[in-house]
């Protein structure tokens, strides 16, 4: 399918670029100039429909509202107390039916997924309940934001239960009689690729441990689950077989992407695998590996990869560089690690208390804009000199 020219939202498809991986990518140009290189399944689900200025417009719009006196669900609105400090949302102070205070933020308030202080919450009460083997009690202190509650056994141990464990079904019993405890599987001649289970063995903490027979004749210990999920088939063996059969192999002559097997190598690998001499269509002779070569993963000396490189590389000069400067970076989402919230702003502790400091890079130079007492005046400092420094190439 062929989107080139269609409109997204705000942004208008110019060209495909190379895929990533198994996905396609387009190169989109925003309404407010931005270009953007946005996967094609972003753009026709939706998900995707600027270079990431809509956001910041959409949540200016929320954030200007009054919302002063009126009502949500059980909360009227009370009064404006600033920003949230991580989100840099309006906080709002809003009084419950009830007669609670709480923060909450406009967000929360106009989507509707904040309807009360929390009381309108009901609050589930298991006393008396009967849970397998286990009859609560009474609820005990909770540990962090989990409910807990001392459980007596039907053999008479009294134990302290996670309240999600108990209704969930994954604690039933104190585990301390074979009565109450869950039923313990026995896979005592059990075959499991070539190993028979021979008897349990002790335990490696918490893990059961299984003497099996290979075979081959060869006795081993193996954990029950890797017996059971496959991991181990055999006591070894098996593997060197298959490494055999693999060198077994001749390649001599064949072909391998952009690599051909001249002679086979006497170099010896960790793996103890059959090495190559390969000759690749530039010129370059390398050593391979005979798994890698069946496999595909390796498919020439490495020019592939440099000569994909290069093409990016091309493309971004093409199409995201100018005068030296690489605009989507310009135009880059806050990152993850941030702490203020904004872009170029950085809190600094001094002994009189914190600080803000605004810096801006451009041509790969960092420009210190100054050292500020709010993050108002910081953040004020780094808008005018993204206007001076950035706007020439957006």
């Amino acid at each position: 399918m062929d989107i080139t020219g269609e409109r997204y939202g705000k942004l208008t498809v110019l060209e495909e670029l190379k895929q990533h991986g198994s996905k396609r990518r387009w190169l989109c140009k925003c309404n407010c100039g931005n270009l953007a290189i946005v996967l094609m399944d972003s753009l026709r689900s939706g998900n995707t429909r600027s270079c990431g200025c809509l956001k910041p417009e959409r949540s200016a719009e929320v954030n200007t509202r009054d919302l002063i006196n009126k009502k949500f669900n059980k909360l009227t609105v009370i009064k404006k107390l600033g920003t949230h400090p991580s989100t840099k949302s309006i906080l709002w102070l809003c009084k419950c039916e009830c007669g609670n205070y709480s923060k909450v933020t406009t967000a929360n308030l106009v989507s509707g997924n904040t309807m009360s202080c929390g009381c309108s919450r009901k609050r589930i009460d298991i006393t008396s309940h009967q849970y397998g083997h286990l009859k609560v009690i009474k609820e005990v202190e909770s540990k962090g934001y989990t409910r807990r509650w001392l459980c007596k056994c039907e053999c008479g141990k009294e134990i302290t239960v996670n309240m999600s464990d108990l209704r969930n079904g994954n604690v039933q019993s104190c585990g301390c009689s074979p009565g109450c405890s869950r039923k313990r599987i026995d896979i005592t001649g059990h075959q499991y690729g070539r190993l028979k289970v021979i008897k349990e063995v002790e335990s490696k903490g918490y893990t059961r441990c299984w003497l099996c027979k290979c075979e081959c004749g060869k006795e081993i210990t193996v954990r029950m689950s890797n017996l059971r999920k496959g991991s181990t088939q055999s006591c070894g063996c098996l593997r060197k077989e298959r490494i055999s059969k693999v060198n077994c192999n001749n390649l001599a002559g064949k072909r391998f992407g952009k690599l051909v097997v001249k002679k086979r190598s006497s170099k010896k690998t960790k793996s103890r695998k059959v090495a190559w001499e390969c000759e690749c269509d530039c010129g370059n002779v390398v050593i391979i590996q005979s798994d890698k070569l069946i496999a595909g993963v390796t498919k020439s000396c490495g020019c592939l990869r440099k000569k994909a490189g290069n093409e990016v590389n091309e493309h971004n000069k093409k199409h995201l560089f100018k005068e030296g400067v690489f605009t989507p970076l310009l135009t880059s989402k806050l990152r993850k690690d941030n702490k203020t919230g904004f872009k170029g702003v950085y809190a600094i502790k001094r002994k009189k208390g914190i600080k803000y400091e605004a810096r801006i890079n451009i041509k790969k130079k960092a420009i210190h804009l100054g050292t500020f007492a709010t993050i108002e005046e910081a953040v004020q400092a780094r808008k005018k000199a993204e206007e001076k420094y950035y706007k020439p190439y957006l």
